[in-house]
């Protein structure tokens, strides 16, 4: 019963990643990636050949904005299981620019450059996501626009609070 309850108590807690009415509802400033797809791709969609596979789904989905569709069998023997710090291996199909802070996430995002970005979850875990587009509101406050994984709507957003809430990120430009 102890482990139920501590399901339960998991289940309940409030995602780090929002959904668009979840929002503040003010005026926002935005900068987006021009094309988005209809349906991104989700770690559920390749949980019987995988495991611990953010960081190949968020390449699949970066190849999928560019409109590339390889195997996923294909980026996860490249990429691997998880936990994965650094996506050095997707050189295959991408230059690689760092992004040490937000205007440089900004200004590859202007440049229609989609960012794979490594947060740190509030339970200490890693978790690869594709960035779309940023959110500014009036307030200061900062939203990033994901394909998260988890969602194939790709229509999740995470408030930027500190730039060290992120481990690792990149911008994807294909070759």
């Amino acid at each position: 019963m102890k482990l139920f309850h501590i399901i339960l108590h998991l289940l309940r807690k409030k995602s780090v990643f929002q959904r668009r009415e979840q929002l503040p509802q003010k005026a926002f400033s935005a900068r987006n990636l021009s094309f988005t797809p209809q349906r991104w791709y989700c770690t559920a969609d390749f949980k019987q050949q995988a495991r611990n596979h953010c960081a190949a789904v968020c390449i699949m989905n970066a190849l999928l904005y560019y409109k590339q569709r390889p195997s996923f069998e294909a980026v996860h023997h490249l990429i691997g299981n998880g936990p994965v710090f650094r996506l050095r291996k997707a050189k295959e199909w991408f230059y690689l620019h760092k992004i040490r802070n937000t205007e440089q996430l900004e200004s590859a995002l202007a440049a229609q450059l989609p960012c794979a970005l490594l947060l740190s979850t509030p339970r200490h875990e890693w978790h690869w996501v594709l960035v779309t587009g940023i959110r500014e509101y009036p307030d200061g406050s900062r939203w990033l626009c994901i394909a998260d994984g988890w969602h194939s709507d790709g229509l999740r957003f995470y408030q930027l609070q500190r730039e060290h809430d992120w481990l690792s990120c990149v911008s994807l430009e294909l070759k």
